[in-house]
Protein backbone atom coordinates (compact mmCIF):
# COMPACT_ATOMS: atom_id res chain seq x y z
CA UNK A 1 0.00 0.00 0.00
CA UNK A 2 0.96 3.43 -1.06
CA UNK A 3 1.67 5.93 1.72
CA UNK A 4 -0.77 8.69 2.14
CA UNK A 5 0.53 11.86 0.93
CA UNK A 6 1.73 14.64 3.27
CA UNK A 7 -0.96 16.78 4.73
CA UNK A 8 -3.81 14.41 3.53
CA UNK A 9 -5.62 15.07 7.16
CA UNK A 10 -5.00 18.77 7.42
CA UNK A 11 -8.27 19.38 6.27
CA UNK A 12 -10.25 17.13 8.93
CA UNK A 13 -8.10 18.34 11.57
CA UNK A 14 -8.57 21.77 10.71
CA UNK A 15 -12.17 21.46 10.54
CA UNK A 16 -12.36 19.77 13.99
CA UNK A 17 -10.84 22.73 15.23
CA UNK A 18 -13.65 25.04 13.68
CA UNK A 19 -16.67 23.18 15.07
CA UNK A 20 -18.40 24.67 17.91
CA UNK A 21 -17.74 23.00 21.00
CA UNK A 22 -21.33 23.11 22.38
CA UNK A 23 -24.54 23.54 20.31
CA UNK A 24 -26.29 25.79 23.60
CA UNK A 25 -30.09 25.62 24.45
CA UNK A 26 -33.24 26.09 22.79
CA UNK A 27 -33.26 29.30 24.65
CA UNK A 28 -30.06 30.68 22.80
CA UNK A 29 -31.79 29.23 19.31
CA UNK A 30 -34.69 31.35 20.03
CA UNK A 31 -32.75 34.43 21.27
CA UNK A 32 -30.36 34.38 18.52
CA UNK A 33 -27.50 34.19 21.09
CA UNK A 34 -25.65 30.65 19.57
CA UNK A 35 -21.98 30.01 19.58
CA UNK A 36 -20.47 31.76 16.93
CA UNK A 37 -19.18 28.77 13.90
CA UNK A 38 -15.78 30.02 12.39
CA UNK A 39 -15.34 30.40 8.79
CA UNK A 40 -18.85 31.66 8.10
CA UNK A 41 -19.42 35.27 7.29
CA UNK A 42 -20.26 37.84 9.99
CA UNK A 43 -24.09 39.21 10.25
CA UNK A 44 -26.84 37.09 9.53
CA UNK A 45 -25.24 33.56 9.62
CA UNK A 46 -22.71 34.29 12.11
CA UNK A 47 -24.86 32.22 15.13
CA UNK A 48 -26.77 29.32 14.79
CA UNK A 49 -29.87 31.76 16.13
CA UNK A 50 -29.48 33.84 13.51
CA UNK A 51 -30.81 31.19 10.67
CA UNK A 52 -34.07 33.97 11.36
CA UNK A 53 -34.66 37.22 12.02
CA UNK A 54 -35.07 38.73 15.66
CA UNK A 55 -38.46 37.92 17.30
CA UNK A 56 -39.11 41.56 17.53
CA UNK A 57 -37.94 42.59 14.10
CA UNK A 58 -40.02 39.98 12.76
CA UNK A 59 -43.27 41.53 14.65
CA UNK A 60 -42.55 44.36 13.61
CA UNK A 61 -42.70 43.11 9.79
CA UNK A 62 -46.66 41.95 10.55
CA UNK A 63 -48.33 45.34 9.82
CA UNK A 64 -51.16 44.38 11.75
CA UNK A 65 -49.14 43.86 15.14
CA UNK A 66 -47.47 46.74 14.14
CA UNK A 67 -50.38 49.18 13.94
CA UNK A 68 -51.54 47.37 16.87
CA UNK A 69 -48.80 48.35 19.17
CA UNK A 70 -49.01 51.92 17.37
CA UNK A 71 -52.67 52.55 18.27
CA UNK A 72 -51.79 51.08 21.94
CA UNK A 73 -48.83 53.69 22.57
CA UNK A 74 -51.12 56.12 21.06
CA UNK A 75 -53.66 55.50 23.47
CA UNK A 76 -50.90 55.82 25.98
CA UNK A 77 -49.47 59.08 25.17
CA UNK A 78 -53.41 59.91 25.30
CA UNK A 79 -53.88 59.29 28.20
CA UNK A 80 -50.64 59.79 30.49
CA UNK A 81 -49.60 63.09 28.33
CA UNK A 82 -52.55 64.31 27.31
CA UNK A 83 -53.81 66.04 30.52
CA UNK A 84 -50.63 68.19 30.30
CA UNK A 85 -51.74 70.17 26.89
CA UNK A 86 -55.51 69.88 27.78
CA UNK A 87 -56.18 70.83 31.50
CA UNK A 88 -59.31 70.40 32.48
CA UNK A 89 -60.87 70.30 36.08
CA UNK A 90 -62.00 66.77 37.07
CA UNK A 91 -62.99 67.38 40.64
CA UNK A 92 -65.33 70.00 40.88
CA UNK A 93 -68.96 69.42 39.23
CA UNK A 94 -70.09 72.68 37.11
CA UNK A 95 -74.17 72.00 36.87
CA UNK A 96 -74.69 75.05 34.68
CA UNK A 97 -72.03 73.04 31.79
CA UNK A 98 -73.81 69.79 32.69
CA UNK A 99 -74.90 67.81 29.37
CA UNK A 100 -73.35 70.15 26.68
CA UNK A 101 -72.80 68.72 22.96
CA UNK A 102 -69.81 68.99 21.84
CA UNK A 103 -68.46 72.04 21.04
CA UNK A 104 -64.86 74.39 20.38
CA UNK A 105 -64.69 74.71 23.97
CA UNK A 106 -65.84 71.21 24.73
CA UNK A 107 -64.79 69.01 22.02
CA UNK A 108 -66.78 66.27 23.02
CA UNK A 109 -69.07 67.80 25.43
CA UNK A 110 -69.53 67.11 28.87
CA UNK A 111 -70.86 64.73 31.30
CA UNK A 112 -74.07 65.07 33.66
CA UNK A 113 -72.15 66.19 36.31
CA UNK A 114 -70.32 69.53 33.40
CA UNK A 115 -66.81 67.93 33.76
CA UNK A 116 -65.19 67.96 30.38
CA UNK A 117 -65.53 64.45 28.59
CA UNK A 118 -62.19 64.96 26.86
CA UNK A 119 -60.59 65.31 30.06
CA UNK A 120 -62.72 62.40 31.45
CA UNK A 121 -61.29 60.32 28.97
CA UNK A 122 -58.03 61.08 29.75
CA UNK A 123 -58.30 60.41 33.36
CA UNK A 124 -59.98 57.12 32.81
CA UNK A 125 -57.69 55.58 30.15
CA UNK A 126 -55.09 56.08 33.04
CA UNK A 127 -56.70 53.87 35.17
CA UNK A 128 -57.36 51.34 32.85
CA UNK A 129 -54.10 50.68 31.17
CA UNK A 130 -52.73 50.64 34.67
CA UNK A 131 -55.29 48.50 35.22
CA UNK A 132 -54.59 45.87 32.22
CA UNK A 133 -50.74 46.42 32.02
CA UNK A 134 -50.36 46.34 35.76
CA UNK A 135 -52.59 42.59 36.23
CA UNK A 136 -50.97 40.98 33.33
CA UNK A 137 -47.33 41.65 35.01
CA UNK A 138 -48.11 40.41 38.14
CA UNK A 139 -51.05 37.45 36.95
CA UNK A 140 -47.96 36.21 34.29
CA UNK A 141 -44.72 36.42 36.76
CA UNK A 142 -47.26 34.95 39.66
CA UNK A 143 -48.21 32.28 37.21
CA UNK A 144 -44.54 31.64 35.50
CA UNK A 145 -43.33 30.85 39.12
CA UNK A 146 -46.01 29.06 40.58
CA UNK A 147 -46.10 26.48 37.01
CA UNK A 148 -42.42 26.47 36.41
CA UNK A 149 -42.11 24.89 40.22
CA UNK A 150 -44.69 22.32 40.14
CA UNK A 151 -43.37 21.14 36.34
CA UNK A 152 -39.81 21.17 37.55
CA UNK A 153 -39.92 19.52 40.72
CA UNK A 154 -43.15 17.39 39.90
CA UNK A 155 -44.82 14.47 42.14
CA UNK A 156 -46.88 15.00 45.58
CA UNK A 157 -45.95 18.89 45.23
CA UNK A 158 -47.09 18.94 41.71
CA UNK A 159 -50.03 17.19 42.40
CA UNK A 160 -50.91 19.99 45.52
CA UNK A 161 -50.42 22.65 43.72
CA UNK A 162 -52.15 22.11 40.52
CA UNK A 163 -54.53 20.69 42.78
CA UNK A 164 -55.47 24.60 44.09
CA UNK A 165 -54.93 26.16 40.66
CA UNK A 166 -58.50 23.76 39.42
CA UNK A 167 -60.05 25.02 42.83
CA UNK A 168 -59.18 29.07 41.89
CA UNK A 169 -60.61 28.05 38.42
CA UNK A 170 -63.53 26.58 39.35
CA UNK A 171 -64.62 30.07 40.55
CA UNK A 172 -66.07 32.06 37.88
CA UNK A 173 -63.70 35.10 37.58
CA UNK A 174 -66.60 37.65 37.50
CA UNK A 175 -68.28 36.10 40.70
CA UNK A 176 -64.85 35.72 42.09
CA UNK A 177 -63.34 39.37 41.24
CA UNK A 178 -67.64 40.53 42.54
CA UNK A 179 -66.88 39.12 45.69
CA UNK A 180 -63.57 40.54 46.89
CA UNK A 181 -64.51 43.71 45.15
CA UNK A 182 -67.20 44.06 47.60
CA UNK A 183 -66.05 42.57 50.65
CA UNK A 184 -63.02 45.14 50.61
CA UNK A 185 -63.25 49.05 49.92
CA UNK A 186 -62.17 49.46 46.15
CA UNK A 187 -59.50 51.37 44.69
CA UNK A 188 -56.89 51.24 42.02
CA UNK A 189 -54.20 48.95 44.19
CA UNK A 190 -56.84 46.65 45.53
CA UNK A 191 -59.03 46.07 42.10
CA UNK A 192 -55.10 45.54 40.63
CA UNK A 193 -54.35 42.93 43.08
CA UNK A 194 -58.06 41.30 42.90
CA UNK A 195 -57.96 40.88 39.02
CA UNK A 196 -54.64 39.64 39.40
CA UNK A 197 -55.60 36.56 41.85
CA UNK A 198 -58.18 35.80 39.92
CA UNK A 199 -55.92 35.62 36.18
CA UNK A 200 -52.87 33.97 37.01
CA UNK A 201 -54.08 30.45 37.25
CA UNK A 202 -54.28 29.83 32.93
CA UNK A 203 -50.27 30.98 32.60
CA UNK A 204 -49.54 28.50 35.38
CA UNK A 205 -51.16 26.06 33.51
CA UNK A 206 -49.27 26.83 30.37
CA UNK A 207 -45.85 27.05 31.88
CA UNK A 208 -46.59 23.71 34.09
CA UNK A 209 -47.32 21.98 30.48
CA UNK A 210 -43.86 23.36 28.97
CA UNK A 211 -42.11 22.55 31.82
CA UNK A 212 -43.00 18.91 32.00
CA UNK A 213 -41.47 18.72 28.26
CA UNK A 214 -38.73 20.70 28.71
CA UNK A 215 -37.24 19.14 31.30
CA UNK A 216 -36.27 16.19 29.93
CA UNK A 217 -34.40 17.69 27.34
CA UNK A 218 -30.95 16.92 26.63
CA UNK A 219 -29.19 19.98 27.89
CA UNK A 220 -31.22 19.84 31.52
CA UNK A 221 -30.01 16.08 31.93
CA UNK A 222 -26.30 17.74 31.23
CA UNK A 223 -26.75 20.72 33.50
CA UNK A 224 -28.12 17.60 36.66
CA UNK A 225 -24.91 15.36 35.26
CA UNK A 226 -22.40 18.95 36.03
CA UNK A 227 -24.21 19.66 39.33
CA UNK A 228 -26.16 22.29 38.54
CA UNK A 229 -29.01 23.31 41.46
CA UNK A 230 -32.69 23.13 40.80
CA UNK A 231 -32.22 26.78 41.20
CA UNK A 232 -30.07 27.47 38.38
CA UNK A 233 -31.60 24.72 35.84
CA UNK A 234 -35.14 26.97 36.40
CA UNK A 235 -33.72 30.23 36.54
CA UNK A 236 -31.29 29.67 33.41
CA UNK A 237 -32.65 26.82 30.87
CA UNK A 238 -36.61 26.04 31.78
CA UNK A 239 -37.84 29.89 32.39
CA UNK A 240 -36.33 31.32 29.02
CA UNK A 241 -37.47 28.53 27.01
CA UNK A 242 -40.83 29.43 27.94
CA UNK A 243 -40.93 33.35 27.88
CA UNK A 244 -42.19 33.11 24.93
CA UNK A 245 -45.78 31.92 25.29
CA UNK A 246 -45.72 33.46 28.54
CA UNK A 247 -45.17 36.72 26.89
CA UNK A 248 -48.24 35.88 24.67
CA UNK A 249 -50.24 34.68 27.53
CA UNK A 250 -49.65 38.22 29.26
CA UNK A 251 -50.45 40.14 26.25
CA UNK A 252 -53.57 38.70 26.09
CA UNK A 253 -54.56 39.14 29.83
CA UNK A 254 -53.92 42.80 29.24
CA UNK A 255 -57.38 42.74 27.30
CA UNK A 256 -59.12 39.89 29.49
CA UNK A 257 -58.45 42.48 32.91
CA UNK A 258 -59.27 45.52 30.77
CA UNK A 259 -63.23 44.05 30.18
CA UNK A 260 -62.90 42.55 33.78
CA UNK A 261 -62.40 46.09 35.51
CA UNK A 262 -64.96 47.57 33.06
CA UNK A 263 -67.27 44.99 34.08
CA UNK A 264 -66.50 45.68 37.86
CA UNK A 265 -67.68 49.43 36.63
CA UNK A 266 -70.86 47.98 35.18
CA UNK A 267 -71.21 46.73 38.41
CA UNK A 268 -70.60 49.51 40.58
CA UNK A 269 -67.56 48.46 41.88
CA UNK A 270 -65.32 50.36 40.44
CA UNK A 271 -63.07 53.43 41.74
CA UNK A 272 -64.44 56.26 44.13
CA UNK A 273 -65.36 59.56 42.58
CA UNK A 274 -63.78 61.77 41.30
CA UNK A 275 -61.21 58.84 39.93
CA UNK A 276 -63.02 57.36 36.47
CA UNK A 277 -62.28 54.75 33.89
CA UNK A 278 -63.22 53.63 30.56
CA UNK A 279 -65.86 51.28 31.94
CA UNK A 280 -67.57 54.06 34.50
CA UNK A 281 -67.53 56.24 31.46
CA UNK A 282 -68.86 53.47 29.39
CA UNK A 283 -72.09 53.07 32.41
CA UNK A 284 -72.52 56.78 32.09
CA UNK A 285 -72.88 56.84 28.76
CA UNK A 286 -75.30 53.85 28.53
CA UNK A 287 -77.24 54.96 31.19
CA UNK A 288 -78.24 58.41 29.10
CA UNK A 289 -78.01 57.03 25.57
CA UNK A 290 -81.60 57.04 25.68
CA UNK A 291 -81.49 60.76 26.45
CA UNK A 292 -79.71 62.02 23.17
CA UNK A 293 -76.34 62.28 25.01
CA UNK A 294 -74.33 60.32 22.22
CA UNK A 295 -71.48 61.48 23.18
CA UNK A 296 -71.04 60.43 27.06
CA UNK A 297 -71.39 56.93 25.25
CA UNK A 298 -69.47 56.45 22.01
CA UNK A 299 -66.15 58.00 22.83
CA UNK A 300 -65.43 55.46 26.09
CA UNK A 301 -67.01 52.99 23.77
CA UNK A 302 -64.34 53.42 21.08
CA UNK A 303 -61.50 53.80 23.26
CA UNK A 304 -62.29 50.04 24.66
CA UNK A 305 -62.63 48.71 21.25
CA UNK A 306 -59.65 50.47 19.87
CA UNK A 307 -57.30 48.85 22.61
CA UNK A 308 -59.08 45.54 22.69
CA UNK A 309 -58.17 45.09 19.29
CA UNK A 310 -54.83 46.37 19.43
CA UNK A 311 -53.53 44.03 22.29
CA UNK A 312 -55.44 41.26 20.47
CA UNK A 313 -53.54 41.68 17.03
CA UNK A 314 -50.36 42.20 19.11
CA UNK A 315 -50.89 38.95 20.67
CA UNK A 316 -51.56 37.58 17.70
CA UNK A 317 -48.83 38.66 16.14
CA UNK A 318 -46.71 37.21 18.99
CA UNK A 319 -47.84 34.24 18.53
CA UNK A 320 -47.26 33.67 15.15
CA UNK A 321 -43.63 34.65 15.67
CA UNK A 322 -43.36 32.22 18.47
CA UNK A 323 -44.95 29.85 16.42
CA UNK A 324 -42.28 29.94 14.40
CA UNK A 325 -39.70 29.51 16.16
CA UNK A 326 -40.77 26.43 18.04
CA UNK A 327 -40.89 25.20 15.00
CA UNK A 328 -37.29 25.76 13.62
CA UNK A 329 -36.13 24.47 17.38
Amino acid sequence: MSAAAPGAERPMRRWRRQRPTSLGSPADDFLGTGPQIEGLPQGASGSLGSRSRHPVMALFDNKVAFAGIVVIVILALFSFFGPDFYHTNQTATNLVSQNLRPSARFPLGTDPEGRDELGRLMVGGQSSLEVGFGVAILATVFGLAWGAVAGYVGGILDTVMMRIVDAFLAIPLLFFIVFLASVIQPNLLVILLVISLGSWMGTARLVRGEVLSLREREYVAASVLFGASSRRILVRHLVPNVLGVVVVAGTFCVADSILAFSAMAFLGLSLPPPATSWGDLLTVGINNVFNGYWWQLWPPAAALVLVELAVNVVGDGLRDVTEQRLVRR
